[in-house]
């Protein structure tokens, strides 16, 4: 699975999106071909969505839904989904907010080989995802 997702993510700066020990990682495939990642930790009773990338040429397929929606079927003890959303990403921002997210604070993150940027943290309790997915 960690090749196709370096297939998948095959401009270098994406591999920090690569799961980390205490991570569940969820990659969509098309056709065979890997075509997104969904990356996620349970943090003290709240599953973090790490990453949710899907390649460009198969966005607006429903895979990132699909990807959320198995990842929350799986892990159905944590009550709290949270994302972490870059501020510059306002496809994502308006993704999350579609399900129903809403933004539960801000803060700077650190990224590899890009300095800091804004994050948009976003949550949702587990049972209205649900029943919007």
């Amino acid at each position: 699975m960690i090749e196709l997702m370096y297939t998948l993510l095959e401009d270098d700066s994406l591999t920090f999106l690569l799961p980390k020990a205490g991570e569940t990682a969820l990659m969509a495939s098309v056709d065979g071909q890997p075509a997104g990642v969904l990356v996620v930790r349970r943090v003290r009773g709240v599953d973090c969505i790490l990453a949710l990338y899907i390649h460009p040429k198969f966005q607006r397929r429903g895979l990132g839904k699909a990807l959320l929606s198995h990842a929350v079927s799986k892990e159905p003890e944590a009550a709290i989904v949270e994302a972490q959303v870059l501020e510059a990403s306002t496809q994502a921002l308006a993704f999350y907010g579609s399900l129903g997210f809403a933004e539960a604070s801000r803060r700077r993150m650190a990224l590899p080989a890009a300095g800091t940027a804004g994050v948009v943290v976003m949550r949702l309790a587990r049972a209205a995802l649900t029943s919007s997915l």
